[in-house]
């Protein structure tokens, strides 16, 4: 009987090592340590697959064209109205667009909460014609602007003024008669035959020749 207990003891010790060692292989691996786990949303859930996509391309942008909204951007976001007032939005991130008049820019802000939300319109534009056909125009927030078409009639050579400056039309070419040819052309007159001008409508002087009663100008 002593004989079989000093048997048993010899051979108990190894398999008690080797169940432990069996035990070790068997048990799942250490959890990664605290900083090193991914505390940031899910993109399997947030149906991206990358934290660029879910910045840059699963975010719906508030108007086209828009520069990329910055990631680091916090929440709320305000925007300054040309009118006074603000504009806040707010969410997850969001973005605000500087009211500037000069650029044509209303004012607006955007939040993945609360959508697209506008400033009051402020922005204005003034236009100046001018003599040749063409135009200036200039920029004014709140009706700060102000434009004189071309006249040769008061010497005015078309201008605007506004946010950014004033701008001129080119320099007038006025004639002897302002009237249009359009209009002088037909129009009775008197004495023997002679010329005098008239003024085209797109800028530049036409002319007229008096005979038998009546302007014949050129249209």
């Amino acid at each position: 009987m002593t004989r079989i207990l000093r048997t048993s003891t010899r051979y108990a010790v190894p398999l008690l090592a080797f169940s432990a060692l069996l035990f070790a292989l068997a048990a799942p691996a250490a959890a990664a340590p605290a900083s090193q786990q991914n505390c940031g949303p899910s993109l399997a859930f947030l149906g991206a697959e990358s934290p660029q996509a879910v910045l840059f391309g699963a975010t719906p942008m508030a108007r086209k064209g828009d520069s990329i909204p910055d990631p680091g951007a916090q929440s709320p976001c305000s925007v300054h109205c040309g009118d006074g007032s603000y504009v806040t939005c707010s969410g997850s991130y969001c973005y605000a667009v500087a009211h500037n008049c000069s650029n044509n820019q209303e004012g607006y802000c955007y939040g993945s909460s609360t959508g697209t939300l506008d400033c009051p319109p402020t922005c204005t534009t003034c236009t100046a014609q001018c003599q040749d056909g063409s135009s200036v125009s200039c920029p004014g927030d709140n009706g700060s602007c102000s434009a004189y078409d071309a006249s040769c009639s008061t010497g005015e050579q078309g201008h605007c003024t506004g946010d950014t400056g004033t701008k001129y039309c080119p320099a007038l070419s006025c004639c002897n008669d302002s009237k249009l040819c359009v209009d002088k052309d037909g129009d009775s007159c008197t004495g023997t035959p002679h010329s005098s001008d008239c003024t085209f409508q797109s800028g530049g002087c036409g002319s007229c020749l008096c005979s038998d009663g009546r302007w014949n100008c050129t249209v």
